[in-house]
């Protein structure tokens, strides 16, 4: 996972959102694992729709993000230290374990 910086051509960027990681396309094990300790340690995911804000979360999940090159996944934190966080609540994973 290489933490990534936005700037004002993103979207989420005017709801505070300032950086995010990027996962390949094949990589659903490592994206829901991802997701799943963003919920235990992180609170419930920010949610808007169509310009008013639902649920004010620190982080945010995109599952499919289209690009000219290649679809990935996406998780945007509001902050440098939520992602380190969430390095430190990780566990180190298992080449044998599946996640759903």
């Amino acid at each position: 996972m290489k933490l990534r910086k936005t700037d004002k051509r993103f979207n989420l960027y005017r709801y505070g959102f300032d950086c995010y990681v990027e996962f390949k396309t094949e990589d659903w094990n490592v994206y829901n694992r991802t997701t799943r300790y963003c919920i235990e340690n992180l609170g419930p995911e920010f949610w808007h729709f169509a310009g008013r804000v639902y649920k004010d979360g620190k982080w945010r999940a995109v599952p499919c993000h289209k690009s000219k090159r290649w679809e990935s996944k996406r998780i945007y934190f509001r902050g440098e230290k939520y992602h380190t966080m969430l390095l430190m609540a990780m566990p180190a994973e298992s080449k044998e374990t599946f996640h759903l």
